[in-house]
């Protein structure tokens, strides 16, 4: 896991360099695959939290989630609750960028877009 969180700080360290080079990225897409899938809502919170600390400092300020399979308990989409609360508690971490569920959320008209 850390040298997953060690990847992370480098693309957020590279994407910010090339902001600070006039690139003109307008939003970051993350592709999922979190290992959500086994996780209790209080693991849920505490990975996101471990997300948003690596992320806060994003030149960036939209990024886009998209699930992986390993983010949906038994791999059935119609188990995505864990990774929308996943979505939702980054949300609440970082109010200073648009965290966006690109996955749909029924009841949700900032998901999906």
């Amino acid at each position: 896991m850390e040298e997953n969180k060690r990847a992370l700080r480098w693309c957020v360290e590279q994407v910010n360099a090339r902001m600070e080079a006039n690139a003109g990225y307008k939003f970051v897409v993350v592709t999922g695959d979190f290992g959500l899938q086994d996780k209790q809502a209080n693991a849920v919170t505490e990975e996101a939290k471990q997300f948003a600390e690596i992320i806060k400092d994003s030149k960036v300020q939209q990024w886009l989630f998209l699930p992986g399979n390993n983010d949906l308990k038994g791999e059935d989409p119609a188990k995505i609750d864990t990774f929308h609360n996943f979505v939702t508690a980054l949300q609440q971490q970082l109010p200073a960028l648009s965290i966006v569920n690109f996955c749909p959320r029924d009841g949700d008209e900032k998901s999906g877009v």
